[in-house]
């Protein structure tokens, strides 16, 4: 496929000769990452604004996402569905500690002990 850019100069023009391979692999993380951001930004509904995010649809995560996808080898107009992967994840469900309630006296508190680990520096050396 050839595809025509305009250069600066009046006139002259750059061929971008594209080969028929994909330009991502459609195994990468990206290209995942890719189909997992166009499956959750879609339409509300006869609105007009993606479900997700808030904004008119199509909304720049979901354009951005589709052109990887495309990038990938995949058909842009296709649902998508991801394969299987060979990641292993714990439920959400999954019996454990819950993680403590972060308020901001807290986030101080863990702030100032991260403070009086850090060994002191000169100031002046590290500028």
């Amino acid at each position: 496929m050839n595809e025509m850019q305009e250069a600066g100069a009046a006139g002259t023009q750059q061929v971008t000769r594209v080969a028929a391979r994909p330009f991502v692999k459609p195994e990468s993380a990206l290209a995942r990452t890719a189909i997992d951001i166009s499956a959750a930004h879609v339409a509300a509904g006869e609105s007009g604004v993606c479900g997700y995010c808030g904004l008119y649809f199509p909304c720049p995560p979901a354009v951005h996402a589709r052109m990887v996808v495309t990038a990938a080898g995949f058909d842009a107009s296709a649902p998508l569905r991801l394969p299987d992967a060979d990641v292993e994840r714990v439920p959400d469900d999954a019996p454990g500690e819950n993680p403590p309630e972060i308020t901001p006296q807290r986030a101080a508190d863990a702030a100032d002990e991260e403070d009086s680990e850090v060994a002191p520096r000169d100031r002046v050396g590290a500028v």
